[in-house]
């Protein structure tokens, strides 16, 4: 019995430190290389002034080095139709993209794509997963779309 119980502590202590890595891990892949950081301050200001064929083209820049901030607003954009064709089926790709790298904000707004296209069960399963990755201010939103 205590050899099980040994077994069984060891088995949940090497469980949390590998969870305890990969939550390092999940911070270094956000962070951005300056060639990207520069892509995003021109998207950014571009965006600021509504000038979406100029973000369209810095963040997809950024989108295809794999930056999950760009995915996620390049999506919008193809959502939105703002200085590109509106394609929801490229909308989802890059949010996707963005969501499949646990971005917070990327997982929120698939769920808002999938809710505007009247699929709730999909839509639920994003915030859920927003919910889990995401800070207080995220939640609240996320509150108010369920």
């Amino acid at each position: 019995m205590l050899k099980a119980r040994n077994l069984f502590i060891f088995f949940i202590v090497t469980f949390f430190l590998v969870i305890g890595q990969a939550v390092v891990k999940a911070d270094i892949r956000f962070q951005p290389s300056d060639e990207v950081i520069e892509f995003m301050k021109e998207a950014d200001q571009a965006l600021e002034y509504q000038d979406y064929n100029k973000a369209s083209y810095y963040l997809q820049r950024a989108a295809e080095r794999g930056y999950p901030e760009a995915q996620m607003k390049i999506g919008l954009l193809y959502k939105n139709g703002w200085g590109v064709a509106k394609n929801y089926d490229e909308a989802i790709y890059w949010v996707r993209m963005s969501a499949d790298q646990r971005f917070p904000r990327g997982l929120y707004e698939l769920g808002l794509i999938y809710k505007e296209k009247d699929e709730m069960m999909e839509a639920n399963y994003w915030f859920n997963m927003a919910y889990l990755y995401g800070d207080n201010e995220l939640k609240s939103l996320i509150d108010a779309q369920i």
